[in-house]
């Protein structure tokens, strides 16, 4: 995916926000499991995708998971969130190309809450943020190379973040079972 939008409702302030992270603004990585093709301890801060994939590389196991984090401190922490939604759209340019939502099934995936900091041009599978299950969210298998997910219900965690904003540390997307 190359695209990744949160819309959020803010009840007190009746406040619509539309986030997405780019090169300026916002905290984005992919981290990546095959340690027989060196990628274990390989930062990519500067991917341009927002992947999820579980496969073999050469018989090896090779999974990749992405990390997404949205700067909410112009919400106050009483604020009440009512609703807030996360969407994923079709890269047409990315260098991964359309075969990884086809070719590597089942591809069902997860949303979940990361519960330690990390950075961006640093993070690496070896090193990669905790997280909770707590609340996950669950996304169907693509049924299409250039699928994508939108409106994604993410309420839960972004009330976490806004009533703890210190334990804003995002998101990971995973496939849900990954490569052995």
């Amino acid at each position: 995916f190359g695209a990744a939008f949160m819309i959020l409702n803010v009840a007190s302030a009746q406040v619509t926000l539309t986030l997405q992270p780019d090169a300026a603004a916002g905290k984005d990585a992919e981290i990546f499991s095959c340690g027989s093709c060196g990628y274990q301890n390989t930062n990519h801060g500067g991917q341009r995708d927002f992947d999820a994939i579980g496969w073999t590389n050469g018989g090896n196991s090779s999974n990749v998971r992405s990390l997404i984090q949205f700067d909410l401190s112009s919400i106050p922490t009483n604020a009440v969130v009512t609703d807030a939604r996360f969407s994923l759209y079709y890269n047409s340019s990315s260098p991964e190309g359309t075969h990884f939502n086809t070719f590597f099934t089942p591809n069902t995936s997860y949303l979940r809450r990361v519960t330690s900091a990390w950075s961006e041009y640093s993070v690496t599978w070896n090193n990669q943020p905790s997280v909770t299950t707590t609340n996950q969210v669950s996304l169907a298998a693509t049924t299409s190379s250039t699928q994508n997910f939108t409106n994604i219900n993410i309420k839960s965690f972004v009330q976490y973040w806004v009533n703890n904003p210190s334990q804003n540390f995002g998101m990971q997307f995973r496939v849900q079972t990954e490569a052995r």
